[in-house]
């Protein structure tokens, strides 16, 4: 898969998954994008390396049992980055959505 193809991927899998806060980072706030899925290992790593961030496994404790998770966090730069090279790509809703809590930061 090429560069291209594999942005093209990667912003259609992010623009189903997970959501933006706005979070108080050591006294400033910053914009944050978390995703966890139970979806394939494989597939987390493929979103995180396009977006160049870190996978982190995570155990989520439920009434039938323990699930293993993969969740991917990062906060404001390496989000804008990611941002920047899916941008043609992602979802009209999710530009719409990272838009407003970039405006809610810089008010």
């Amino acid at each position: 898969m090429d560069e291209k193809e594999q942005l093209i991927w990667s912003a259609g899998f992010f623009s189903g998954l997970g959501g933006f806060q706005i979070v108080n980072n050591n006294g400033s706030q910053v914009i944050r994008f978390q995703g966890t899925t139970g979806v394939h290992k494989e597939a987390m790593l493929k979103l995180a390396d396009a977006m160049e961030v870190n996978v982190t496994q995570v155990t989520i404790k439920g009434k039938k049992g323990d699930t293993i998770a993969y969740k991917i966090a990062c906060s404001s730069k390496p989000l804008h980055r990611a941002m920047v090279k899916m941008w043609p790509y992602l979802t009209t809703s999710r530009k719409r959505e990272y838009q407003k809590l970039r405006k809610e930061l810089a008010a």
